[in-house]
């Protein structure tokens, strides 16, 4: 992913890993589906170095190096991969979280340690959401991000079809929110009719 950010001063924290004379001898590693690779390396590994860059400086919710105070997207990837790890290798128990600020220059390393409790809160979440989005196919609830703009876009006709963009203003949501209840209320309706 981000082979460069081993030759930072600070990346030398990283004894053990040596991602130049891996890179080296086998240059594919870079290129390989991660499964490929996981596979391959998953019995010889207890930990991952997960290498983020950030577009801005280190602010709150990150904390200080060496600790697990990272924002929550970045510590449930984190807990994600210990868990999706462990059963291959049940000694697998860390991420390494090497962080670099283009901002501020700033490099920082945090180590995100298993933690069983809420490893299992985080699978029962996605086997939840799975199960009720997925497979009994209720829609997600309605909320104001790009991703659920564009679903809506599509499950409502296409949209907008042009090369751009545009973000629903607070009536599209509302409007889509009442669209919803209402498909909802119809649809319970004919199955007490039934």
């Amino acid at each position: 992913p981000e082979p460069w950010m081993s030759c930072h001063p600070d990346a030398l924290v990283f004894p053990d890993y040596d991602v130049n004379e891996a890179v080296s001898r086998r240059p594919q590693l870079v290129a390989l589906p991660r499964h490929e690779l996981i596979d391959h390396l998953a019995p010889h590994c207890d930990r991952a170095l997960e290498i983020k860059t950030l577009r801005f400086s280190f602010k709150t919710p990150w904390g200080k190096p060496g600790t697990e105070e990272i924002p929550a997207g970045y510590a449930s990837q984190c807990v994600w991969q210990i868990a999706c790890m462990q059963r291959l290798n049940p000694g697998f128990d860390r991420v390494d979280l090497a962080v670099f600020s283009t901002v501020s220059d700033e490099f920082r390393v945090y180590t995100i340690r298993r933690d069983v409790d809420i490893e299992e809160r985080l699978i029962a979440f996605a086997r939840d959401w799975y199960e009720r989005h997925v497979i009994e196919g209720e829609p997600p609830p309605i909320d104001d991000t790009e991703a659920c703009s564009r679903a809506l876009s599509v499950g409502l006709g296409g949209g907008n079809k042009s090369d751009r963009w545009e973000n629903p203003t607070d009536e599209d949501l509302s409007d889509a929110r009442r669209l919803y209840h209402l498909k909802a209320t119809i649809k319970s309706m004919q199955g007490d009719a039934r």
